[in-house]
C-alpha cells in the first residue's frame, strides 16, 4: 500500500523536486513568507526558480563538464537524462524540459507540528500563464487518477471561492503506524500559485492570509525578520533562503512519539536542562555572482543569551587572528578559532552536576583522580585546561614524500599556550606515566617528540607560546629554525583577496583550496605509475584532471558573535577558465 501511495503522486513529484534540487537557502521579501503561518518550524524558499537554475549553471566548477576529461561522464548524463525523458513521456505525454519549464518564479516549502499529532508540510510554486498552465493542470489530473486508482478517498470542498481538492489514504491502512505524516494530498490553485499540503486545515490557514495582511505570518516572526535583515546583500538578490527552528523540530516530533514511546516525553524533560531551549532559530541566504564574488552563503543562528549547557560549551569569542607566517600558500585548507575554554568548562560542570543533582561532583572527581597513586598526578583543569588559551589552528596539505601522506594528508595542529614552560613539564610526566613510545630528541634548542609507528609519522613540540603536532616532521623543524623562505598563506595575494571579507575581529575563519589536494593526486598517479598496478584508463583520466584545475574555487568564510548569537559568512572567489 505504501508502494501505491508513493506512485500516486509521482507526477506531483516531478513538479517540485526537479527544479529545486539545486540548492539550500530562503527569501524573507517573497510572498510566501507572508501567507505561511509563523508556527513554521522549518521554511525553503527559492524566489525565482528559473533564475536560480542559470545562476547555477554559470558556476564555475560547472564548466568543468566541457572538458574533454568529462566527455564520456557528459554522454553518460546524457543518455540517461534522455531514457527518463522518455519515460516520464510515455506516463505524463510531457518531456522532462516541458514539465522543468513549468515552475516560473518562488517555490517554496515549509513544514510545520499540528493540533493532529502529525507533521504538517506544504509546498508553494508560482506557475506561469498559458501552456504551462494547461500542462500543470494535466499533471495534477494524471496524479488524483494515480491516486484514486490507489485507493484515495477523493473529496472538494470549497472555501472562500477557492475549491480544495483532497485525497485521503487514512481509510487505507491496514493496521495503525506511528508514521508523523498523514495520508493525504491536498491542494488549491489560486493567482497562478499552486499549494499542495498534506492537511487540508494549513491550506486553510495560507488562504485565509493570503494577501499577507494578518500579521502572524512566519514574516512577521522577530527571529525570522532578525535573521534575514541581517543576511542581506546590497549588491545581488538573494536566490534561496532558509529558515530552521531546531528546537521547536524536535519538540514537535517528541510530542508526535511520546503518546507510544515513554522515551519521547522523558528527553522532552531532558532538553531544556541541556540549555538548547535557548537556540531559538538558525537561517539564512545565498547569492550568486555579486560584485566581487562567485558565491555568497550567509547564515545566523539566533541565540537567546545568555547562553548556557551546550550552548556555551561551544561559545567562541572574537579576537584578532590570521594565519602564522609558517601556514604555506599551498595548502590546501586552513582553519582558526578561538574557543572560550574556560567558560566551557564550567558549562561541562554545571552539566554534569545537574544531572547529579550533586553540586561540586565534577571537580571533586577531577581533584581526587589527580592525587591517585596510578594516576599521572596532573589536574586536569588546573595544569591542562588552565594553561590553554583557546586559539586552535588547524593545517591540511596534500604535499608529501609518501604515497599515504599524499592520500591522506598531512595535517598541523596548533594549540596556544598561556604558559609553555609549565606545560612541557606536564607533557614529560605524561609521557613517563604512560611508557610511551614517543622519542624526544633537541633541535636547535627546542624539544621535539616524535613518534615513528603509524601509517604517517607525526611529532610535536612546543614553541613560541603554542604546542604544534604535525604529521610533517620537516614541517616543524622549519617552524623551529624560523626559515621564512617559504611562500606564507598570509602574504599569498589569492589569500589577500578573499580575507578583505574578515572583519578585524573574528571567533572563526577558514580557507580552502581544492585544486592543491586535486593537483598532489594527480601528481601521485603519475608518478607510481611504473611502480603501483594502475589502469592506463585510470590513469589517463586522472592525468587530464590537471586541465580542470583552474575551475577549482577558493572559498573562505568567517564567523563573529552578535548581540543576539553568531553570524557566520562564506564566499567563493570569481574563477573561470582564462
Amino acid at each position: 500500500m505504501r508502494k501505491s501511495f508513493l506512485l500516486s503522486v509521482f507526477c506531483l513529484t516531478q513538479i517540485f523536486l526537479l527544479p529545486g534540487i539545486q540548492d539550500s537557502a530562503v527569501q524573507a521579501s517573497g510572498q510566501m513568507a507572508r501567507r505561511i503561518p509563523a508556527d513554521s518550524y522549518f521554511y525553503l524558499t527559492m524566489p525565482d526558480i528559473k533564475n536560480l537554475v542559470e545562476q547555477w549553471k554559470k558556476r564555475s566548477v560547472l564548466q568543468m563538464l566541457d572538458e574533454p576529461a568529462f566527455a564520456d561522464f557528459n554522454q553518460k548524463l546524457k543518455t540517461n537524462y534522455e531514457k527518463a525523458s522518455r519515460e516520464i513521456e510515455q506516463k505524463t505525454g510531457y518531456s522532462l524540459a516541458t514539465i522543468w519549464d513549468v515552475p516560473s518564479g518562488e517555490v517554496s516549502i515549509s513544514a510545520f507540528n499540528t493540533s493532529d499529532d502529525h507533521i504538517g508540510s506544504v509546498a508553494l510554486m508560482e506557475y506561469g500563464a498559458g501552456e504551462s498552465s494547461v500542462v500543470l493542470k494535466k499533471l495534477l489530473g494524471l496524479a488524483a487518477d494515480e491516486m484514486t486508482n490507489g485507493g484515495a478517498s477523493r473529496s472538494i470542498k470549497s472555501v472562500r471561492g477557492t475549491i480544495f481538492r483532497i485525497y485521503s489514504f487514512e481509510e487505507t491502512r491496514q493496521t495503525p503506524d506511528s508514521s508523523p505524516f498523514a495520508r493525504k494530498v491536498a491542494y488549491f490553485l489560486k493567482d497562478n500559485t499552486l499549494v499542495i499540503s498534506n492537511d487540508d486545515k494549513l491550506l486553510e490557514s495560507i488562504l485565509t492570509n493570503w494577501e499577507g495582511r494578518k500579521g502572524d505570518s512566519l514574516a512577521d516572526n522577530k527571529e525570522f525578520q532578525y535573521i534575514f535583515n541581517k543576511c542581506a546583500q546590497k549588491d545581488a538578490a538573494a536566490s534561496t533562503h532558509w529558515y530552521l527552528n531546531p528546537v521547536g523540530t524536535i519538540q514537535s516530533t517528541l510530542d508526535i512519539y511520546k503518546k507510544s514511546e515513554p522515551m519521547a516525553g522523558m528527553a522532552q524533560g531532558v532538553l531544556p536542562s541541556l540549555g538548547i531551549s535557548n537556540l531559538k532559530a538558525v537561517g539564512g541566504s545565498a547569492y550568486f555572482f555579486t560584485r566581487d564574488y562567485e558565491f555568497i552563503s550567509k547564515t545566523f543562528t539566533y541565540v537567546k543569551l545568555p547562553g548556557y549547557g551546550l550552548i556555551e560549551i561551544f561559545r567562541c569569542p572574537a579576537v584578532a587572528q590570521q594565519p602564522p607566517w609558517w601556514v604555506s600558500n599551498q595548502c590546501s585548507s586552513y582553519y582558526s578559532f578561538n574557543w572560550a575554554i574556560d567558560d566551557a568548562y564550567q558549562a561541562v560542570e554545571s552539566l554534569h552536576d545537574g544531572f547529579r543533582v550533586n553540586p561540586g561532583a565534577l571537580a571533586q572527581a577531577i581533584d581526587d583522580y589527580s592525587k591517585q597513586e596510578d594516576s599521572p598526578k596532573i589536574h586536569l583543569k588546573k595544569d591542562i585546561l588552565d594553561n590553554l588559551t583557546g586559539r586552535i589552528q588547524i593545517i591540511a596539505t596534500q604535499q608529501g614524500e609518501e604515497i599515504a601522506e599524499q592520500l591522506l594528508g598531512r595535517y598541523t595542529v596548533a594549540v596556544g599556550l598561556k604558559n609553555p614552560e609549565a606545560f612541557q613539564k606536564i607533557m614529560h610526566a605524561l609521557l613517563e606515566w604512560n611508557d610511551s613510545k614517543i622519542a624526544t630528541r633537541e633541535f636547535q634548542g627546542t624539544t621535539l617528540y616524535e613518534y615513528p609507528e603509524g601509517l604517517i609519522p607525526a611529532a610535536f613540540c612546543i614553541t613560541d607560546n603554542t604546542l604544534i603536532a604535525s604529521t610533517n616532521v620537516k614541517a616543524l623543524e622549519k617552524i623551529i629554525r624560523n626559515d621564512r623562505q617559504t611562500d606564507s598563506l598570509v602574504d599569498d595575494p589569492n589569500y589577500k583577496k578573499i580575507s578583505q571579507i574578515f572583519p578585524t575581529k573574528t571567533s572563526i575563519i577558514s580557507y580552502q583550496r581544492l585544486d592543491t589536494s586535486i593537483l598532489a593526486i594527480t601528481q601521485l598517479f603519475q608518478k607510481n605509475k611504473d611502480s603501483v598496478d594502475i589502469d592506463e584508463d585510470i590513469l589517463s583520466q586522472f592525468q587530464d584532471l590537471e586541465g580542470v584545475i583552474k575551475y577549482l574555487p577558493i572559498t573562505a568564510g568567517y564567523t563573529v558573535p552578535d548581540d543576539h548569537g553568531f553570524f557566520s559568512v562564506r564566499v567563493t572567489m570569481k574563477k573561470t577558465a582564462e
